[in-house]
């Protein structure tokens, strides 16, 4: 089993590792260099997580651009997964990198979003990864929570009935023959910008 580090730590509730035969081998082994993979709860986003940690940048940018063909053919020609429509344009290479500093090749490779986002963590000497790195991961964060507080729901009633007004004078004014359309929108034009 390839040494994934501690990852999984790091994504939250709302993703769950999958088993994907497509990128297997025949011994039913992930090819190199995956070492999991994990899809979303809407199976609109995947990682796959891939452990570069003792590759050397000439190997990283191989294995991505083989991973980038392996991905293509996922896309168009696996079922394993159900309803892929949106998740062919959010499957993301999560690259486990020893860490290297100012290193043009992994930026290069970062920096290209040919066929998928590729994100580069660096690891650590002590082959972790530090938890102040791991907010260039989009699903690190907490959710957004929905808080209804009494002066929000006072603001969403004055704006609900402000609209209203301005939509039965604004029918009102349209239905009048001998008002110039132009003029009336160019001035809600320049009031609501």
């Amino acid at each position: 089993m390839r040494e994934i580090f501690n990852i999984k730590d790091f994504f939250t509730k709302d993703y769950y590792e999958v088993e994907i035969e497509s990128f297997k081998n025949s011994e039913g082994i992930y090819i190199e260099p995956i070492a999991k993979i994990f899809l979303h709860n809407s199976k609109n986003e995947m990682y796959i997580i891939l452990s570069c940690y003792d590759m050397v940048i000439g190997s990283v940018k191989d294995a991505v651009a083989s991973m980038e063909k392996e991905i293509i053919s996922f896309v168009n020609f696996s079922d394993e997964i159900d309803d892929r429509e949106y998740m062919k344009y959010n499957i993301n290479l999560l690259l486990l990198c020893k860490e290297v500093k100012n290193e043009l090749g992994l930026f290069e490779i970062e920096k290209s979003k040919q066929v998928c986002r590729k994100i580069i963590m660096n690891i650590s000497d002590n082959k972790k990864i530090k938890k102040e790195d791991a907010s260039i991961l989009p699903f690190y964060f907490n959710e957004i929570q929905q808080v209804k507080s009494e002066e929000a729901i006072s603001v969403e009633k004055e704006l609900g009935i402000e609209v209203e007004m301005l939509e039965s004078v604004f029918s009102t004014v349209l239905c009048e023959k001998d008002i110039n359309k132009e003029i009336l929108y160019r001035w809600l034009d320049n009031e609501y910008r």
